[in-house]
């Protein structure tokens, strides 16, 4: 028996319950179900956003009660059905008239049986929906739902475990609370920075001597990692749906004729990260439908389809996560953009932007070329909102346009937020983490192989191609007033598409690292990501290379700021 009671608001995540009924029919021999249209108000206070109709379902499967759970796994939390084993396979009774579903106990079968017998003699189809029922009656689901929110231990309903046949071999689930998740992640990091420490401790002290119990519990400490984070590893589709529902609204609100494509549903991300990217895709898929997407008019006038298409694409790239929305409309206007920026004075006249920078404009607060304010733009906070969040899980959003052609946002996000594979530096006295997943290879360069392109600073040839070179210690301003001209090990890192080579003194080896938020305690430092504990209890900074980048393209420098965190962190 299947309680399934949509909440009101389940139409709002692109959701349809007929889509869920059918599949359940699909994993049953028999099959029915009763609507519960009790909910149902007047006309007068109809809202057609809104779900009112419940089903009241009994079916017959061979399927474990897990596969029918798994069938429910996009809806919301309001919206969880009840699953109990029937008492004994019986079709519902469709007498009752609020629309619940009336279920006889065993003593009515008899009284039912008759009334059953002349309508089936009458019609086929009465008969289908007044046949004997043998059921019990219904409970409220509201209380045992909640319950199942906190902890859910799901079983087989089948009744073929005594048989051995092969349907009484059934995995079971247990749904946890993520708060618990999440402690336990972070307890498993805390035993790898332990682990660390004993593996440091043992060179120190026995430096020619080799543990194979050592070896053996990194080994273990490791699969336990990787085993923890892919429980927190869900599809990104469920984010996705949401948008069917939202094109298709603002859509007709606008008079526009719009498909929206998807690619990468199934490929999966930390559930943090997929809780908070929500807004973030909202608003740029909203943007690409009011400010993107010409008119059907305006489409055909420039020689394209009457229909403009939206694609939402994710898949995984370098370690990193990438959400593409790519429309084929108009594409940014640089000239309109960079004079809005300069009326309101986010920029001068003066500034020498280059076209990235300039669709970057439409990131800042407030910012909007809107003619006029409605419920869909020219509030100036949808693309605000998406730069922090998005830098908020410590990803990156680029912007590709071609005006005619259309637009491409381009968002890069950690796969965790927990735990980071890098490469231990020293740069002057101070330890750095450069994630693993950005470096291409380590070179010893030459003097004379080291160039200066006048007012674009210094690069490299590496096999016919000229990468940028980044001494990190004037970036971060380690080191001042030192001749850094004698060293020569550089770790070559790729961020965008885009290849740097980054000056460091020396490689101190590859480390699994538990990444620790600096915002928390202190704030967010530009070319920083994040900060981990050392094996011998020391801070070592995270380096994000896109920040670092972007720092030796301006020429600053965040030195006081990065001393700071560093000896707060310690503290």
């Amino acid at each position: 028996e299947i309680n399934f009671r949509p909440s009101a608001s389940f139409f709002h995540f692109g959701l349809n319950p007929l889509f869920l009924i059918d599949e359940l029919q699909k994993l049953s021999t028999s099959f029915e179900a009763l609507p519960d249209v009790s909910r149902i108000p007047s006309l007068a206070q109809l809202d057609a956003e809104t779900c009112y109709i419940g089903w009241d379902i009994v079916l017959t499967t061979t399927s474990p009660e897990s596969v029918l759970q798994d069938v429910f796994m996009f809806v919301d939390g309001e919206s969880s059905p009840t699953i109990r084993q029937a008492q004994k396979a019986a079709p519902l009774s469709a007498n009752s008239v609020s629309g619940v579903a009336t279920l006889k106990t065993p003593a009515a079968t008899s009284e039912a049986a008759q009334p059953a017998a002349a309508a089936t003699s009458s019609s086929p189809s009465a008969a289908a929906v007044a046949a004997p029922a043998t059921v019990v009656a219904a409970e409220p689901a509201a209380a045992e739902r909640r319950s199942r929110e906190e902890r859910r231990v799901e079983k087989s309903c089948s009744g073929s475990a005594a048989s051995g046949s092969p349907a009484s071999t059934t995995s079971e689930t247990v749904r946890v609370d993520r708060e618990r998740l999440d402690k336990m992640i972070n307890q498993i990091g805390e035993l790898v920075i332990g682990t660390s420490m004993v593996e440091q401790d043992w060179s120190k002290f026995l430096p020619n001597m080799e543990s194979v119990a050592l070896v053996q519990l990194g080994k273990i400490v490791r699969d336990l990692q990787e085993m923890s984070l892919s429980l927190r590893m869900v599809p990104i589709a469920s984010s996705f749906q949401k948008m069917t529902r939202i094109v298709r609204d603002l859509s007709h609100r606008l008079g526009k004729q719009i498909h929206l494509e998807t690619e990468g549903e199934d490929t999966e991300l930390d559930k943090t990260v997929v809780d908070q990217i929500g807004d973030p895709l909202l608003h740029m898929v909203r943007n690409s439908v009011d400010h993107g997407i010409e008119l059907p008019e305006e489409r055909i006038a420039a020689g394209k389809s009457p229909e403009g298409t939206i694609c939402l694409k994710a898949y995984h790239q370098g370690g990193n996560f990438i959400i593409e929305i790519q429309d084929d409309g108009k594409g940014l206007d640089r000239d309109r953009i960079l004079h809005k920026a300069i009326e309101r004075g986010i920029v001068s006249e003066q500034d020498n932007l280059s076209d990235e920078e300039i669709y970057g404009l439409i990131f800042a607060a407030g910012f909007s070329t809107a003619a006029q304010v409605t419920d869909v733009s020219g509030r100036g906070v949808g693309m605000d909102v998406v730069r922090r969040n998005v830098e908020a899980l410590q990803g990156s959003i680029s912007i590709r346009s071609q005006k005619g052609k259309g637009c491409r946002m381009i968002v890069r996000l950690p796969l965790t937020l927990a735990i980071l594979d890098g490469l231990l530096v020293r740069v002057a006295n101070d330890s750095y983490v450069i994630p693993l997943l950005s470096v291409v290879e380590s070179i010893n360069q030459k003097d004379q192989d080291i160039k200066t392109v006048l007012a674009k600073g210094e690069v490299i040839t590496l096999r016919g191609e000229i990468v940028p070179l980044l001494r990190l210690d004037r970036i971060l301003n380690l080191r001042q007033g030192h001749d850094t001209a004698d060293r020569h090990l550089l770790v070559i890192v790729e961020d965008q598409g885009r290849k740097y080579s980054l000056a460091v003194d020396e490689l101190l080896g590859q480390q699994q690292v538990v990444i620790k938020n600096l915002e928390a305690n202190f704030q967010k430092v530009p070319g920083v990501a994040g900060a981990t504990i050392l094996g011998d209890g020391r801070v070592a900074l995270i380096l994000d290379i896109n920040g670092i980048s972007t720092l030796a393209a301006k020429g600053t420098s965040s030195a006081g700021t990065i001393a700071h965190a560093s000896e707060l962190t310690t503290a």
